[in-house]
C-alpha cells in the first residue's frame, strides 16, 4: 500500500509533527506571537515584513536589527566624510592669499 501524504491536504502553516500530532506555523497564521512592543505601528510593520519575508517575527526583528548595525557600522564618520571638501577650501584660502609675486 502506498503511504499518503496529508502534507499537501493541510491549510497553510499546519504541519504533521513525526509523531503524528498537528501543529501550526504562527508566523504563517497570523497567530499573535508574545512579545512586547506597545507602538500599534511598529507592531503593524513587523508583521507585514513577517508575512512578506514568510519569516517568523523574531527572525524578522534580527534580521532588521543586524542589517540597521551594519549600515551604523559601515557609515563614515563626519570628519572623515568633510576631509576632501576641507582640502579644497585650505587649497583655495591658500592660494587667494599669496600675493601675485609669490605665485611663481
Amino acid at each position: 500500500m502506498a503511504k499518503v501524504t496529508l502534507r499537501r491536504y493541510l491549510p497553510r502553516g499546519i504541519r504533521i509533527s513525526s509523531s503524528g500530532y498537528p501543529y501550526a506555523l504562527p508566523h504563517l497564521l497570523d497567530i499573535p506571537m508574545p512579545y512586547h512592543i506597545k507602538d500599534p505601528e511598529v507592531d503593524r510593520l513587523i508583521r507585514e515584513l513577517s508575512r512578506r519575508r514568510n519569516k517568523p517575527i523574531i527572525d524578522v526583528i534580527r534580521d532588521a536589527c543586524q542589517e540597521a548595525l551594519e549600515r551604523e557600522k559601515s557609515k563614515q564618520p563626519f570628519l572623515e566624510r568633510v576631509e576632501p571638501v576641507r582640502r579644497k577650501v585650505r587649497a583655495l584660502l591658500d592660494n587667494e592669499s599669496k600675493s601675485p609675486g609669490e605665485a611663481a
